[in-house]
């Protein structure tokens, strides 16, 4: 079991799989982990109980000018949405922060959540109360600050410490959606993050208003039901300042309606053919990607990368698609490793087309904002890892600057 867990392979003797041909759960799961080669283990040594995770609220006691959320947090997001379901301004620092807390110097990185006391709905009793909830309920750990002046020269008050709006979500279901990808979406949304999101059947979006909502998640799938109206209504919503996120295949279909310009990679995979009749099944499916663990180059700095301190994060494959890089090369904070294969088949002239292709891309469209995920960041409610881009994508996507997107059609 131990080894099935952590082993990586990438090699097999048939191309022909009934699932997924990369299961490496640690990779899943964004641990860093590495073989023993050799061990030496106290045979009569047992483990009585489950270690027990303990938060707390840490520093001041009183006089609290601001607590501050490390952005590492597995809870952070579903914390930050109960704080703002509060009334209560939440921002998150786009630089690092230097504090002294009970007495010790810490660095609070890119991403950390903070609260001030100051200029709230609430009092500063009910947020320490709120506070204390948060930690007890939600495993997570806080910190109390007495000033908004660090030990470096960014404090809680600089403008790149910004607040960030509540999430307004919804996502298309209906008659040619994955019902995997939109399930997954429900099951994080729900259970994960206890945010509430709209499933927004795809058949009623011509006549639904959309002015409640400043997200738009677009799950895997065909939108072959919608025409020119409902193209034309997405992009007019997005163009006054709200986010489209794709996943997958909805990329591909905001590329062949002009939404976002990205240019596919020609595709260089090779493969037996032999020209028999009865073999042209398990050849084709030879030269197909169904579910190979990739390892990607992400920029840590990019809002989309918040709370994570490796800059290799592993993505789950499925499917032939890759595309250039962006002109904006600051558009592409994820891209295919060199030495991108962790685990899974591949088959043969892949390499050249996949390495260095964007895995995520960001773009512009009037003041709005389109955030394209090659690959599922939610595969089949596991992949960890993938869910806290998502979150960051859902939470964040007002933090990125315009700069940094790559600019649309007839902009």
């Amino acid at each position: 079991m131990a080894k099935t867990i952590f082993e990586t392979v990438k090699t097999f003797q048939d191309s022909s799989f009934y699932d997924v041909s990369g299961w490496t759960l640690s990779y899943a799961y964004g641990l860093t982990v590495e073989p023993l080669l050799s061990y030496n283990v106290n045979s009569s040594a047992k483990i009585l109980h489950t270690p027990e995770f303990e938060t707390s609220v840490s520093g001041e006691n009183e006089n609290i000018y601001a607590y501050l959320l490390p952005p590492t947090q597995y809870n952070l997001h579903r914390a930050i949405y109960y704080l703002q379901s509060k009334r209560i301004t939440v921002r998150i620092a786009q630089t690092d922060l230097s504090y002294v807390i009970s007495g010790q110097p810490r660095i609070f990185p890119k991403g950390t959540a903070v609260v001030t006391c100051q200029n709230q709905s609430l009092n500063s009793a009910d947020i320490a109360t709120t506070m204390a909830t948060l930690t007890a309920d939600y495993k997570i750990n806080i910190h109390a600050a007495a000033t908004g002046n660090g030990t470096s020269m960014y404090t809680l008050g600089h403008p790149l410490v910004l607040p960030v709006t509540k999430p307004e979500v919804a996502y298309i279901v209906g008659p040619g959606i994955s019902a995997q990808s939109s399930g997954e979406i429900w099951h994080h949304s729900d259970i994960n993050l206890a945010v509430p999101m709209t499933m927004l059947e795809n058949q009623r979006f011509r006549t639904t208003s959309l002015k409640r909502y400043n997200t738009i998640i677009l799950p895997e799938g065909n939108y072959s039901l919608w025409g020119e109206t409902e193209v034309n209504k997405l992009k007019e919503w997005c163009q006054q300042g709200n986010t489209i996120i794709g996943i997958g295949s909805a990329c591909s279909w905001l590329i062949d309606k002009k939404i976002v310009t990205l240019n596919q990679r020609k595709d260089a995979f090779s493969g037996p053919v032999s020209g028999v009749y009865e073999n042209v099944e398990r050849e084709a499916e030879a030269r197909i990607i169904a579910g190979s663990i990739f390892n990607t180059q992400v920029d840590l700095s990019h809002p989309l990368f918040y709370g994570f301190e490796d800059s290799r994060v592993a993505v789950i494959k499925t499917g032939n698609k890759f595309f250039d890089v962006p002109g904006n090369k600051y558009a592409s904070p994820s891209k295919y490793a060199q030495d991108f294969l962790i685990s899974g088949y591949l088959p043969r002239g892949a390499e050249s087309i996949i390495r260095g292709a964007p895995a995520i891309t960001v773009h512009s469209s009037g003041n709005g904002k389109i955030i394209c995920f090659q690959d599922d960041p939610l595969f089949r409610g596991y992949w960890l890892a993938g869910q806290k881009i998502f979150n960051n994508a859902v939470f964040y996507n007002s933090l990125i600057d315009k700069k940094t997107m790559e600019s649309g059609y007839n902009e």
